[in-house]
Formats: C-alpha cells, structure tokens, sequence
C-alpha cells in the first residue's frame, strides 16, 4: 500500500502492538484514526492492547467486517484472526479504489482490458 515508514517482514509479530493497523486504516481513509490516542512507542501489553483497542475502531469506522474477531487477537498474535483481518482491510481499500462498480462492469473492463480469446462472462466460470 505504499505506507512510508512502515515495513512488514513478520505480519504475525509486527501487528501485535496494533500500529501497523491503525497506519493501514489510515492510509484507506484518513479519518479513521486520531493520531493522538495511540501510543506510538509502546513499551508495555497496556500499550499495545490499547492501541490494539483503537485499530479494532479504527476498523469499524472502515465498516470492517470482524464477526468473532477482535482487539484481543491482534495484541495475541492469532495467526488465522490476523489474516481474516488484513483481508478484511484489503477487501475495503480494493472496494475504494473501484467505487460502485458492478460486477457486470467489472466483468466488461477485464475482456476490454485482457480480450482473452473465450470472453469472462462471471466471476465464477471456470
């Protein structure tokens, strides 16, 4: 997502402190997150549950979905939990980027694009 000053070579471990995610939030909307309230260096679990606190917020302002998934799994590091939620996020940012676009419109931009020699007629032919 081309997020300065943030690099992830351990997703697992480099979002427990819930930074990662409220940068992510930020970057899809700019007013999901109050920079104010997370703490930026945080040395202590009170800290990060904290800000993992604020990241579960923040996706909720994004209209995340997290049915059974929350602050808690962040700040543990639960693998599975963790990746339902990245792809939550992504799923939002991607929506953003193509706006209302019905599938059908979707489905015409990929043949004018890709005019593969058998058209895509739906997402789920194979």
């Amino acid at each position: 997502m081309q997020i300065p000053d943030c690099f992830v070579d351990n997703l697992y471990e480099e979002v427990r402190d819930g930074l990662v995610i409220l940068r992510v939030c930020h970057r899809i909307d700019n007013a999901s997150v109050d920079w104010s309230k997370p703490n930026m260096k945080p040395k202590n679990p009170f800290h990060m549950n904290a800000n993992c606190d604020l990241a579960a917020e923040s996706m909720g302002f994004l209209k995340v979905k997290m049915i059974g998934v929350g602050a808690s799994d962040i700040a543990a590091g639960h693998k599975k939990n963790i990746l339902a939620m990245i792809w939550q996020l992504m799923r939002v940012h991607y929506l953003k980027i193509i706006g209302s676009k019905t599938e059908k419109d979707l489905i015409q931009w990929v043949n004018d694009t890709v005019t593969p020699e058998t058209p895509i007629t739906g997402f789920g032919d194979a």
